[in-house]
């Protein structure tokens, strides 16, 4: 069959074809792709300092940013995800790559910059929560 509107072509399935929606991941760190599974016997702020923070500095370089966060779509994508809630990082250009990924990915995307100024590092700290805020 052919749907006038848009011509499109209507699949029909099989009785042995299953139609599956796509996974909602609601809560993703994007820039840890790189490292997950990782220090899971280590407590949340040891993990955090141990990983998370060093590895997401990094992504003040926009190609380093590209590169996970390519790899991090694509295995959501892979797995099924089809929508997901990703969170970036402190760095907007790299935070807008990501957005740029999803979308030419085909996945459905909410991105968030992160707005960190406490709990952190001082080599990766937001120093104004106004320009945080402007920011995201």
């Amino acid at each position: 069959l052919v749907c006038m509107q848009k011509k499109k072509k209507i699949i029909r399935l099989t009785s042995k074809q299953v139609l599956l929606p796509g996974f909602v991941d609601g809560h993703a760190h994007g820039p840890q792709h790189a490292f997950s599974g990782n220090g899971l016997d280590l407590p949340l702020l040891d993990w955090l300092k141990t990983y998370t923070f060093p590895a997401e500095s990094a992504f003040s370089d926009v190609n380093h940013a590209r590169k996970v966060y390519e790899a991090a779509v694509a295995r959501h994508l892979r797995n099924g995800s089809t929508t997901v809630s990703y969170f970036g990082t402190i760095h907007v250009q790299g935070t807008l790559a990501l957005v740029d990924i999803c979308r030419n990915a085909g996945q459905r995307a909410h991105v968030g910059k992160v707005c960190m100024d406490t709990n952190a590092p001082s080599y990766y700290i937001e120093t104004s929560a106004k320009q945080s805020a402007s920011d995201t």
